[in-house]
């Protein structure tokens, strides 16, 4: 396709801001390591990936892995990891920990950590914020879907 030519599969915007604001998104982008119109582009599409508030009456002790799995379509593995990350989750959703403590807490093989972690990423059931050293890292619960 030539350039200037039109591809209806993308759609473009454009952000109007004053010149302070500028500034401090370039100065962010920076302190990133990115370029202004890549992390525009990576916050925007954000916008509607905005994760379900996680509710606050969690109650880890009366946590159902079986009926959880059976309900979100998940194995036992992932419903018992969930489970362990939502209970002890901040007051935001959010959790920094590793493969080691979330197989000790869900009595899960390490082994299968990262495949459970990828499938409740899959299932937007928990979101890889960042990492934290070689096997660590922040996540975001999300409250299933109803």
């Amino acid at each position: 396709m030539a350039s200037g030519e039109f591809d209806e599969r993308w759609f473009r915007f454009s952000v109007r801001c004053d010149r302070p604001f500028f500034l401090r998104l370039e100065a962010a982008a920076r302190q990133a390591g990115k370029s202004v119109t890549t992390f525009v582009q990576e916050h925007f599409e954000t916008i509607l990936a905005a994760p379900v508030p996680v509710s606050a009456g969690f109650d880890l002790a009366t946590f159902d892995a079986f009926a959880f799995a059976g309900k979100h379509d998940v194995s036992l593995s992932c419903a018992k990891v969930w489970g362990q990350m939502r209970g002890r989750a901040g007051a935001d959703g959010r959790i920094k920990t590793g493969y080691a403590e979330l197989a000790a807490w869900s009595d899960v093989s390490p082994k299968h950590i990262p495949k459970v972690l990828e499938t409740l990423c899959d299932r937007e059931l928990v979101e890889r914020l960042g990492r934290v050293g070689s096997t660590g890292a922040v996540y975001q619960v999300r409250e299933p879907r109803p």
